[in-house]
């Protein structure tokens, strides 16, 4: 299958690994055909001797594609949610990479364009979004739903029955205690040790974590 990445940066990097890793034990299933994204001055260039096309628009015309979703960051969590809707790019297009150490339990959900890094755990019953990104190390425990466009970065811990609004980001290292949720677009400083509910909009950091402002 052919694959166009959005965004060029370095979660893309770490997307075309995972791809590698993939065709590696699995043979070649998937071909990188395009990366796609909005900096003009870096078109033309190549990221892992791949050429940076044009920018993310060019993806609705390139038809018979999957498309792997890798834009977002702290600084603006909610990026995937934005493109995906402002160019209206089925859900169906979307394909997920799940690296092959990662540990998935047979009664766990997946959505569509997840990208799970290596040695992630997903455990019983957890529900997981569309274009969802676990990073490398990160724990998901039983019964917790993660909405889609979430970002949970390497090294979390989720805590079991935890609610984690769409477009959030869980910075790393950071743990979540049962039960809690946190709310849409709501932001977890790095290395946070949650607590209590996070409202959404709002960024908390700190051990125990408190709110320290709004999301941008």
């Amino acid at each position: 299958m052919k694959l166009v990445v959005l965004g060029a940066g370095g979660t893309a990097a770490d997307a075309l690994s995972i791809v590698d890793d993939l065709n590696s034990c699995r043979g070649q299933q998937y071909l990188v055909d395009a990366l796609l994204d909005d900096d003009a001055a870096r078109h033309g260039t190549l990221l892992a001797g791949i050429r940076i096309s044009g920018s993310t628009r060019r993806a609705v015309d390139l038809e018979g594609t999957g498309l792997i979703n890798t834009l977002g960051s702290p600084r603006n969590p909610a990026i995937r949610e934005r493109i995906t809707h402002d160019l209206g790019l089925a859900r169906e297009r979307f394909i997920s990479l799940i690296h092959p150490s990662v540990a998935v339990s047979r009664s766990a959900r997946l959505g569509r364009g997840v990208i799970l890094y290596p040695n992630v755990v997903i455990m019983a019953n957890v529900t997981i979004g569309d274009q969802v990104i676990v990073l490398s190390g990160s724990v998901i425990n039983h019964d917790c739903a993660i909405g889609d466009f979430v970002t949970i970065a390497s090294g979390a811990n989720i805590s079991g029955n935890v609610r984690i609004g769409q477009a959030s980001y869980v910075g790393s290292g950071s743990a979540i205690i049962q039960n809690a949720m946190v709310g849409d677009h709501a932001i977890v400083g790095m290395g946070s040790v949650v607590l209590h509910d996070v409202a959404p909009g709002s960024v908390v950091a700190g051990n125990p974590a408190v709110p320290i402002r709004r999301a941008c």
